[in-house]
């Protein structure tokens, strides 16, 4: 499956051809339908090496934080995508690193339930160096964001692979300078 075939389709070009019985209205939803989907198609494959990855347990934190990086301009750069545990966030890069889909960050909870965010750091790691052979400069960056801020939690973190340690809650300025510090 290649995203990179809604390239190739010229969006004023289509027509759906139905039989004279559907009406003139189901006709336009269905051509909508079409262009929606080719339009994100277009999108999530023009984002193929820029992407932001979200592991967050929590919906409400996912949501805040695609809301920081929205405001931050992300979204006009950035695919930002969602995973709720680390269990799927690794799940998740193996099916898009062979097709060519990059993060750039990772923003990790360090508390889920299931796998911890430090046990999916260190299996990302692991997966990113030994199967898919990228050097840790390759690797996008992780930041484990925890609320959690003492030295034994920041120590773990780093042990792990986090390239930096975000406390909760956090704020756009706290999010600009991870971008900062980061270089993205």
């Amino acid at each position: 499956f290649d995203l990179r075939l809604a390239d190739q389709v010229d969006l004023a070009q289509i027509d759906i051809f139905d039989n004279q019985e559907q009406s003139s209205r189901a006709k336009k939803e269905q051509k909508s339908d079409i262009l929606s989907t080719l339009v994100a198609l277009r999108q999530f494959d023009e984002f193929r090496d820029n992407r932001v990855l979200v592991v967050d347990d929590e919906s409400f934190c996912q949501t805040a934080t695609k809301q920081i990086l929205s405001v931050l301009g992300f979204h006009q750069k950035f695919q930002i995508d969602t995973c709720i545990s680390g269990e799927e966030a690794l799940e998740q890069i193996r099916q898009l690193y062979p097709r060519g889909y990059k993060y750039k960050l990772i923003l990790m909870d360090f508390s889920m339930d299931g796998m911890s965010g430090i046990e999916a750091t260190q299996l990302l790691r692991a997966l990113f160096a030994t199967e898919m052979g990228l050097t840790r400069e390759e690797q996008p960056k992780i930041v484990g964001v925890t609320g959690h801020s003492t030295n034994y939690y920041i120590e773990r973190g780093m042990a792990a692979g986090m390239d930096l340690i975000q406390p909760k809650p956090f704020y756009k300025e706290d999010m600009q300078r991870v971008v900062e510090q980061l270089r993205l």
